[in-house]
């Protein structure tokens, strides 16, 4: 299971955390990694319907912060812009092998991560990436570039 936060509607992906279950340590998990990300707690927060949102939210934001749970596809707000990333995101994983364990999940959804954000431009954001439409610079252009700074750090 894997639990994303992102920026509407530069659609950044902000914080993934690859979990077995969606634990409310999970939940906290990927609410704090999204929060140091971003620099600053959230407004609103819409989620699914997971029983532990509420309590992470609080946990990690506090009280104030607004927690808006979709409860369906067609009424605004909800969270269709990560359903269709996840719809994405499972398109590639299906016809994949070599998943088998937490760790090479996690190295390849971080790696899809940066694919995400990066270098995939998007429909929706007239051909741009979303790093380009929150204004966020990424020192490669290409994996090639990346693969080459991994190696040599």
């Amino acid at each position: 299971m894997v639990l994303r936060c992102y920026r509407y509607p530069t659609r950044y992906l902000l914080a993934s955390h690859l979990a077995d279950k969606r634990y409310l340590g999970d939940a906290r998990t990927v609410l704090a990694q999204a929060a140091r990300k971003a620099g600053k707690k959230p407004k609103v927060v819409i989620t699914d319907s997971l029983p532990s949102y509420p309590q992470a939210i609080g946990d990690v934001f506090g009280a104030n912060v607004r927690h808006i749970q979709f409860r369906g596809i067609t009424k605004p707000p909800n969270n269709n812009i990560l359903e269709r990333f996840h719809g994405t995101l499972k398109d590639r994983t299906k016809i994949m092998r070599g998943l088998k364990g937490m760790k090479s999940a996690k190295l390849f959804t971080d790696a899809w991560v940066v694919f995400y954000n990066y270098m995939r431009p998007h429909e929706a954001l007239g051909g741009r990436t979303p790093a380009e439409r929150a204004g966020v610079k990424f020192p490669c252009d290409n994996w090639a570039d990346v693969v080459q700074r991994y190696h040599s750090s």
